[in-house]
């Protein structure tokens, strides 16, 4: 397997130069000049490329033709969620993009206490390059900035997107449940509330808008794995719905 490497300038055959920050990668990764590497800049295709130098200035490389990535969903999954504390919210954003979600809401609720600033939201979209480079993403999730409930309600309406959202019912036997089946020409969100839950008013906020209460089981879930959770579940029926499409 090829050692992949990200870049913010737009790619395409010929020379390419690398930074400081991701020549050290290169560095640390034990790479020589002459080997093949993949670099991409976030836009789903992936570079072969030839180290040609380095140095402690940085890096440069022979950029072959474009492959368009196979391994993005059809459809657009967004997971909108407050950041939970510490290095959870790291975690977090590493899995979702391993999962293979598309983009990331910061989510700012009744019950929620992390707002991130921009610089926070920087450093979150690091750890998301550096997700990517090990599952073998080349599609960047993107991280949005922070939104609060009402602005996430009037951003995506029920007409143009699926809707979810996660929920622990107050009844076992609610019969509240994630949908059998999914459709592919519509984006998936998937809204999931901080650790104390949605509050009545944000629930009633969600279903009258065209949500669907996605069932959590009884147990309380921390708000990381209660969005992957539904990440998970989400991607299973879209990329079973694709193959079974794929095979009529």
């Amino acid at each position: 397997m090829a050692h992949r490497f990200h870049t913010e300038v737009p790619l395409a055959p010929g020379l390419v130069s690398l930074g400081k920050e991701e020549t050290q990668h290169i560095v640390v990764s034990r790479v020589k000049p002459g080997e093949q590497v993949v670099i991409f800049a976030g836009d789903g295709i992936d570079y072969p490329a030839t180290i040609l130098d380095i140095s402690r200035h940085g890096c440069t490389l022979q950029v072959g033709k474009g492959i368009p990535s196979q391994l993005e969903l059809k459809t657009k999954l967004v997971i909108c969620a407050p950041l939970p504390k510490g290095d959870r919210e790291q975690f977090l954003l590493e899995k979702l993009t391993e999962i293979g979600a598309t983009r990331f809401v910061p989510l700012k609720t009744a019950r929620s206490v992390i707002h991130p600033e921009p610089k926070r939201l920087d450093r979150l979209r690091r750890h998301v390059i550096e997700a990517s480079k090990q599952c073998e993403r080349s599609q960047l999730m993107e991280i949005a900035n922070l939104q609060t409930l009402d602005e996430l309600v009037a951003g995506y309406r029920s007409e143009a997107n699926t809707l979810w959202f996660g929920h622990v019912p107050e009844v076992a036997d609610s019969g509240w449940s994630l949908p059998g089946s999914i459709g592919l020409n519509r984006a998936l969100v998937i809204v999931v509330g901080p650790e104390g839950g949605l509050d009545l008013s944000e629930i009633h906020s969600l279903q009258g808008a065209g949500w669907h209460p996605c069932a959590l089981g009884r147990r309380k879930l921390r708000i990381e794995t209660a969005a992957i959770l539904l990440a998970a579940n989400a991607v299973r029926l879209l990329e079973n719905t694709t193959k079974h499409l794929l095979n009529a």
